[in-house]
C-alpha cells in the first residue's frame, strides 16, 4: 500500500504539466458520514454525521511542497487535528484543475467513535479542486 502511494506521488509530480502555475492560499470546508463503512466493534460501529476544515497554504516548500493544517470533528465527540504537507499538480489548458496528493499526520480523540488505539493517527490522500477563471 505505501509503495502504491509514493507511486502516485511519482506520477502527480513527473506528468503535471506545470508545478509552479500561480496558487494562493485556500481553505476547504466539507461535511459528511464518518465511519461510513460501520467498521469497529459495538457499541462504536455506527455511522455519525462529520464536519471537516482544512487550510492549505499558499507558500511553498523547495518550490514544490505546500504545507496544511486540517481539523475534522464528529457529532459523537471524535476528533482529529493533523498538519502536513501535498504537492499540487495542474492539469488543463488553463490549469484550473488541481490534484494534490498529501500525507499529515496528527491527535486523534476517539469519543463515541472507532478506537484506533493510539491518540497518533496518519492521514494520507488526494485531494481535487477546480479553480475558476478568478482563482477562486
Amino acid at each position: 500500500m505505501q509503495i502504491l502511494n509514493l507511486l502516485i506521488v511519482l506520477i502527480v509530480v513527473l506528468f503535471s504539466s506545470n508545478i509552479e502555475a500561480k496558487d494562493s492560499a485556500r481553505f476547504s470546508l466539507g461535511i459528511g458520514i464518518f465511519n461510513y463503512m460501520e467498521d469497529g466493534s459495538p457499541p462504536h460501529n455506527d455511522q455519525s454525521g462529520m464536519m471537516n476544515f482544512e487550510i492549505h497554504s499558499g507558500r511553498k516548500m523547495f518550490n514544490l511542497i505546500k504545507p496544511f493544517a486540517g481539523f475534522l470533528g464528529t457529532n459523537e465527540n471524535a476528533y482529529y487535528a493533523y498538519g502536513g504537507f501535498g504537492i499540487d499538480g495542474y492539469y488543463g489548458k488553463k490549469k484550473n484543475f488541481i490534484m494534490t496528493p498529501s500525507l499529515a499526520c496528527g491527535y486523534y480523540k476517539d469519543g463515541n467513535e472507532i478506537k484506533a488505539g493510539n491518540p497518533l493517527e496518519f492521514y494520507i490522500g488526494i485531494d481535487m479542486f477546480y479553480r475558476f477563471k478568478n482563482n477562486a
